[in-house]
Formats: structure tokens, sequence, C-alpha cells
């Protein structure tokens, strides 16, 4: 189980991602996720804040559980 600051910071960057996605049409988007959470960068540079959209909603499901 996450902790309640990584649930809220997960939200955080959910709800950006999304925002950003939808208003894009975007596979990848650049929301600083942390670096320890190693996400694909959807074809994007994850060094430069990217994390696929895909990668970012399998690791969000993953706090949450």
């Amino acid at each position: 189980m996450a902790t309640e600051n990584e649930m809220k910071q997960g939200l955080l960057l959910a709800a950006a991602a999304l925002e950003i996605a939808s208003d894009w049409n975007l596979p990848a988007v650049q929301v600083e996720p942390p670096k320890e959470w190693a996400l694909e960068g959807g074809g994007e540079d994850p060094a430069d804040g990217w994390c696929g959209t895909y990668d970012l909603a399998k690791k969000l499901r993953e706090l949450a559980a």
C-alpha cells in the first residue's frame, strides 16, 4: 500500500497527465514523475520528464492496490 504522500503525488501527476493527454491527444506526457518509478517514456526521453500514459496508469493502479 502506498503512503498518503505517494498517493497525493500520484493523483496530482494523473490530473496533469490527463489534462495534457486529453488536450493534445498524446500517448506520452511531460509531467516529471518520480525517477524511482522508472516509467517508460512513451517514445520520448524519460530523463526529460516524459512518461507514457499507459505506464503512468499502471503505476497509479499499483499504488492504489
